[in-house]
This record gives C-alpha cells, structure tokens and sequence, in this order.
C-alpha cells in the first residue's frame, strides 16, 4: 500500500475502529458473536492495509480502544483480547 498522509491514515483508522466498535457494541456478552466481530475486524483492518500490530493496539490496548468504545468491562475485554490467541488462524493477515 502507498504511504498515506497523516490525515488519510487518521481517517483510515476512524473508519476501520467505528465499524468495530458498533460491530462488538452487537455481539453483546455472546462469545460466538464476539469471535466473528474479531474475525471481521482483522480481515477489514487487513483489508485496507493495516498492520496486524496496530489492529490489537486499537483492539485492546490503546486508549480508549475498540472495546472501550464499545462499552466492554475491564473483565469483558480482556475475554476478547484471551480469545485471539485461539484464532490465529481465522485472524492472521499474512
């Protein structure tokens, strides 16, 4: 992908982290539900060429993050964040 501006990555990240949020906001406390909002959110994230680094720091770690937007506990995301080392596979963009 070419380098983006500054702006153009900002409104890149904006895009691909709103739809997660309201996408987790959906899945409830359902774990299936949470999964496949992961599952979606790597593939986007892939998709318009973010890097998989960035896509668990928006996810989970940085502030606020995915989860926090999308009203998740501290117990609760740290469920979502767990649930990623089982589904390498399903998540990996390489």
């Amino acid at each position: 992908m070419d380098e983006l501006a500054p702006e153009q990555y900002e409104r890149l990240v904006d895009e691909v982290t709103r739809e997660a949020a309201h996408d987790f906001r959906r899945a409830g406390q359902s774990i299936e539900e949470q999964r496949q909002a992961c599952v979606r959110y790597f593939r986007r994230g892939h998709t318009a060429g973010l890097s998989h680094p960035e896509l668990i720091d928006f996810l989970g770690v940085s502030s606020p993050s995915i989860l926090d937007k999308a009203g998740y506990s501290d117990e609760d995301s740290q469920r979502v964040m767990d649930m990623l080392a089982d589904m390498s596979d399903e998540i990996d963009g390489d």
